[in-house]
């Protein structure tokens, strides 16, 4: 599964129901970030977390793609890592976690 979409979420059977609420929560966090424009956090997103979704992630894989998406992107770590932090904390307000 690549990007999540509500209607595929729901028609899955094999995830908890936490799993779900949290693949809802990334779905609708996409939605409030292209619906403000925020389209460079979206391309963060993607690019780290959506990349080859159906294979399993290795040690320092999450690293090696925020460096490449730097590289690609012309900034720096720090910045593509504050993309994802603002990423992580609006998943996180969406899903009703503490943080």
């Amino acid at each position: 599964m690549g990007e999540p979409n509500e209607s595929e979420i729901n028609e899955l059977t094999n995830l908890t129901a936490a799993e779900q609420l949290d693949l809802l929560a990334v779905a609708k966090m996409l939605n409030s970030l292209s619906e403000g424009g925020d389209l460079e956090t979206i391309s963060a997103v993607r690019q780290v977390y959506f990349a080859e979704p159906k294979k399993h992630l290795k040690r320092n894989d999450i690293s090696l793609r925020i460096k490449n998406y730097a590289l690609e992107n012309y900034c720096c770590e720090r910045t593509a890592w504050k993309l994802l932090e603002r990423a992580w904390m609006l998943c996180a307000k969406i899903r009703g976690l503490r943080f």
